[in-house]
């Protein structure tokens, strides 16, 4: 898998930041980046008017989805002829935040249309955690978002990397870290090796970067003196950009000075059929251990639908159920003079076309 063969589609705010960051760290991967608000677009400083689509939204999508999805089909072939400018490219990413609107919500809508149009293309996705702590409607967001995720991934979603938004203080943190972890994976075969090295090679790449479910990529440490490998892995998984995930996957690798004990960490995953284990020895100061293929664990969606049910119930608790007729006030004054109740059944006209006194007799009599 070489970055000359890769194509990322930021969609909304969060992804668009995240592409233009991944094409600041490696100048030979392109992007497009999507959204509905051209200020949003303004902003990116890789973003052009060779590689924008702004679609109809005007200023955003307001953390609706079901608007985003409504502004994907009404660009459907805008986006269509945009992405397939880029056909050479064999591995592409779309990024997005889950508890946004217009990411949100287009990414799901486009990956569907895609696999109506071609089934047999696959594509993978970067999506964005919220914390726990945003509002009802992120984490509704997020909930459906994943939801359609999983579905999706049953057609034509094969990785997916989730990055955790409350792994770090901002987001600007986790779109630089990616970035960089990202363009760190796709150099793994350039690095300078002696020729006792052990190397991994551009389809080992290809399966780590590729595989169908989660992936991570995680930077390890080179004085690793842990007796227990089990608790050190989920230090380092805990530590990460991203969500948590397990220690069964299809592809595991690792890349690390010739001195550190890779062996006991690989043998810590267990490997899903037709799954493999790589490694490789450089004199990079921070080895790195990716995953591919991981089994996706809905823990903390699940917590936040938690959150939502349990905000939902105290709301109904504290917010009377109030009939509309309860607020009448009815004050009637028997010196006013009544107007005649309008005519509801008259035909559709212009404004122009009624009748002055009319129409304020109806507002009055209202």
């Amino acid at each position: 898998m070489l970055s000359t063969e890769i194509l990322f589609i930021g969609i909304g705010q969060a992804g668009n930041k995240i592409v233009s960051e991944i094409m600041k760290k490696n100048k030979r991967i392109k992007g497009i980046f999507i959204n509905s608000n051209e200020g949003d677009l303004k902003s990116i400083s890789n973003a052009n008017e060779r590689n924008t689509v702004l679609v109809d939204g005007e200023n955003g999508a307001g953390r609706d989805r079901n608007e985003a999805k409504i502004f994907a089909m009404d660009s459907r072939f805008e986006i269509s002829d945009e992405i397939n400018k880029y056909k050479s490219k064999k591995y592409v990413y779309f990024v997005f935040s889950m508890g946004g609107g217009t990411g949100s919500g287009m990414t799901p809508a486009i990956l569907t249309f895609l696999y109506k149009q071609n089934p047999d293309i696959k594509y993978n996705v970067v999506a964005v955690l919220p914390k726990k702590t945003e509002t009802r409607q992120t984490l509704k967001n997020t909930a459906a978002c994943w939801d359609e995720l999983m579905k999706l991934s049953k057609l034509n979603v094969n990785s997916i990397y989730l990055l955790d938004n409350s792994k770090r203080d901002t987001t600007s943190e986790i779109n630089e870290e990616f970035a960089s972890l990202f363009t760190k994976f796709l150099s793994l075969p350039d690095y300078d090796y002696n020729e006792d090295s052990v190397t991994m090679d551009k389809r080992e790449i290809r399966n780590l970067g590729n595989a169908p479910g989660i992936n991570a990529i995680y930077e390890l440490n080179n004085d690793y003196t842990e007796s227990d490998v089990t608790k050190y892995i989920s230090k380092v998984m805990k530590k990460s950009i991203f969500s948590v995930g397990a220690k069964s996957c299809h592809y595991v690798g690792i890349s690390t000075a010739a001195d550190f004990n890779s062996e006991d960490v690989l043998d810590a995953f267990t490997i899903l059929p037709n799954g493999d284990k790589y490694q490789c020895f450089s004199d990079e100061e921070d080895p790195m251990l990716v995953i591919g293929g991981a089994t996706p664990q809905n823990q903390l969606i699940l917590e936040m639908k938690k959150i939502v049910e349990e905000d939902l119930k105290n709301v109904a608790e504290t917010t009377p159920d109030v009939d509309i007729e309860d607020l009448l006030v009815n004050l009637e004054d028997p010196r006013d003079k009544k107007l005649p109740k309008r005519n509801t059944k008259s035909k559709a006209v212009a404004l122009d076309d009624i009748d002055e006194s009319e129409l304020w007799n109806d507002i009055l009599n209202m």
